[in-house]
């Protein structure tokens, strides 16, 4: 990298191997801090964007090296409010002062590259510890653009799990002005979050104002912010990508992968109603059938406990909740958050009797209240709460955790599947699947009806 004075820059790098840089919502605060201590004494912070698995600067230098190096870093002051899905994270940062001098190879000077260097290899040594890794974090080569008129705009990391790459032009705007806009709309075309302002780690909430930061200096930056108005004019850098465009105006988007395919589940739901009542009658013998489908104030509430169905059944009635799956993996999901982080999922709100869990080929009858005593005694007490916030942060469609149960080992996947309305309004979906098996074992109470139909 060869900086220049009273130059304009877009700085950025990525995992080694396209892996994650950042795993925890304090590992983005203090990269945050580190960006404020070795590279705001050089530059001024016009845009940033932090993205789970590579970083975007946007700079304008005003060093290219200090002489006698006494950095004074005035770190991040104020509150970070940011807002994620339906709950609100609200944290306090660091405020006060650093002092450092340091010697480079002998010569107290420092430039704006090796500043970064230092800032990259402190940042991989606190995660080195944290994950008790080895190797390189970051590639080895951070790359910095010169930002003037017609000047092509980096391509954007999304070759791998994060979408497709995109390259970004529009003639009526400087070469600035567009990378002002692409970083801060790395989450969105990364489908982390529907609208730029909801993603808390980038400098977007600081020119709304929904956040008082100090890293940015608003008076330079101000002259690429464009405050959005009702068609949005951001939406424009997604015009030269097809897949970017097609997410950005789907009323529905799902994150789920090989596992379960919600997004087929609920579309056929109300087909497979039919089938379930068949399977009532013809299997099960049920001489009556309830169901909660409508929207009257009754049939809401038995909805909003999990209760579809209230079947007679040797004169006992029960209240039942049914899950139709698409394919038989030969484990159960439950859902822990229905709208992650504040909404928990009907596996804590519910109330029936039983839980009737549709496949193709089998129907499983489990008892809720073994369900629950186990998932409450034994299975989410193994469950650590930060491993909700990685995929969510990951805005992976699962992840496979090993936990130890009784002393066996268990595979156990956390799913999350993306869900947004035309009206703007989106959240995750976040649950854990576990083997059937595993569930028997341990005092679940199953009875499987199989091959009775096809659903």
């Amino acid at each position: 990298m060869q900086f220049e004075k009273g130059e304009l820059y877009h700085i950025y790098n990525r995992g080694n191997n396209h892996d994650r840089v950042f795993y925890t919502h304090e590992n983005y605060l203090y990269f945050l801090r580190k960006i404020n201590t070795y590279i705001k004494p050089y530059a001024d912070i016009i845009a940033w964007c932090l993205m789970p698995n590579h970083f975007h600067l946007m700079v304008y230098v005003n060093e290219v090296s200090l002489s006698n190096v006494s950095l004074e870093a005035t770190l991040l002051s104020g509150s970070l409010k940011a807002t994620l899905l339906s709950g609100s994270l609200k944290t306090t940062l660091l405020s006060g002062s650093l002092k450092a001098t340091r010697s480079i190879n002998g010569s107290k000077e420092r430039t704006l590259n090796q500043s970064i260097g230092i800032m990259l290899r402190s940042y991989t040594n606190a995660i080195q510890k944290q994950e008790h890794r080895t190797g390189a974090l970051f590639q080895e080569e951070t790359k910095a653009i010169l930002l003037r008129e017609n000047v092509k705009l980096t391509p954007a990391y999304f070759d791998t799990a994060f979408g497709s790459k995109i390259t970004v032009f529009d003639d009526t705007k400087s070469s600035g002005q567009r990378c002002f806009n692409y970083i801060h709309q790395n989450p969105v075309v990364a489908k982390l979050v529907a609208m730029p302002e909801d993603w808390p780690y980038s400098s977007y909430q600081d020119y709304l104002k929904i956040r008082t930061g100090k890293l940015i200096d608003r008076e330079k930056g101000k002259v690429f912010f464009e405050e959005r108005s009702g068609s949005h004019e951001e939406t424009r850098l997604l015009a030269t990508d097809p897949v970017a465009k097609k997410a950005n105006g789907s009323k529905t988007k799902s994150l789920s992968g090989s596992i379960h395919n919600f997004e087929f589940s609920l579309h056929h739901e109300h087909e497979q109603t039919a089938h379930a009542d068949t399977f009532y009658r013809e299997v099960l013998h049920v001489t009556n059938i309830k169901r909660f489908n409508s929207d009257s104030v009754i049939d809401l509430e038995f909805q909003r406990q999990d209760v579809d169905v209230l079947i007679s059944l040797n004169g006992i009635d029960y209240r039942v909740s049914e899950k139709f799956r698409d394919k038989d993996y030969g484990d159960m999901y439950l859902e822990v958050y229905s709208k992650y982080p504040k909404t928990p999922g009907w596996l804590h709100t519910g109330t029936p009797n039983a839980i009737l869990y549709f496949t193709p080929k089998s129907v499983y009858w489990i008892t809720h209240k073994s369900l629950t005593s186990f998932c409450f005694t034994k299975l989410f007490p193994l469950i650590p709460e930060n491993w909700y916030l990685d995929i969510f942060l990951s805005h992976k469609p699962f992840i496979s955790k090993q936990i130890t149960l009784n002393q066996q080992s268990i595979i156990v996947n956390l799913i999350q599947a993306h869900n947004s309305l035309p009206d703007g309004s989106h959240w995750e979906t976040i649950g854990i699947t576990i083997a059937f098996e595993v569930l028997e074992q341990h005092g679940v109470q199953i009875k499987k009806y199989a091959n009775f139909m096809s659903i």
